[in-house]
């Protein structure tokens, strides 16, 4: 038997906040009564949610919030990994060491998920490669939001400007979805 797909409380919780705020009904026509049940109560960032209700919801949001603005998705990405980081990781910020900010985001995407896998290679003194497989494949807006999420990381954790690539996409058909993080040294 395969263990359902599930999402920590963490990720979930700014999705279904959005759609609280938005009394209008439009989300409505995205989501069914029992992705809504979970409207009512209180998410708690330690516990875990369904993984598909968690992906109705992003798509919601970033179709009627974001109009699927790639550049809106990805700043929301970053701003949220800075933004953890900074909340979460304060201590780590003061290192400054390439393995343990490749070791640390890792961490996160296991705190996060209970399936799939993300593996971080040091390429150089300023390049790294983050490639998530074994995911969902086809949620394009999710691997920008990513993206989004390194570039932020990384920029808090190092101390300096990064930029993010991708040089894999799983939506294209490749095995899994890299991303380059090149700053300069």
């Amino acid at each position: 038997m395969t263990q359902a797909r599930q999402i920590k409380g963490t990720l979930f919780k700014p999705w279904v906040v959005s759609i609280r705020a938005n009394k209008s009904g439009i989300y409505d026509q995205y989501l069914s009564e029992e992705d809504k049940k979970y409207f009512n109560e209180r998410i708690l960032d330690s516990l875990w949610y369904p993984y598909e209700v968690f992906k109705k919801c992003f798509n919601a949001v970033c179709m009627i919030e974001a109009k699927e603005n790639i550049e809106v998705i990805e700043k929301w990405g970053y701003l949220y990994g800075k933004g953890v980081l900074e909340r979460i990781y304060k201590e780590r910020l003061q290192i400054k060491e390439l393995k343990t900010a490749v070791d640390s985001y890792n961490n996160l995407f296991k705190l996060w998920f209970n399936f799939g896998t993300q593996t971080g290679k040091i390429i150089s003194d300023n390049e790294v490669h983050l490639s998530i497989q074994d995911f969902d494949k086809d949620f394009r807006l999710f691997y920008h939001i990513s993206k989004g999420w390194m570039q932020g990381f990384f920029d808090a954790y190092l101390g300096t400007t990064v930029s993010a690539k991708f040089i894999e996409k799983s939506w294209e058909g490749s095995e899994k979805t890299t991303v380059k993080i090149t700053w300069k040294s």
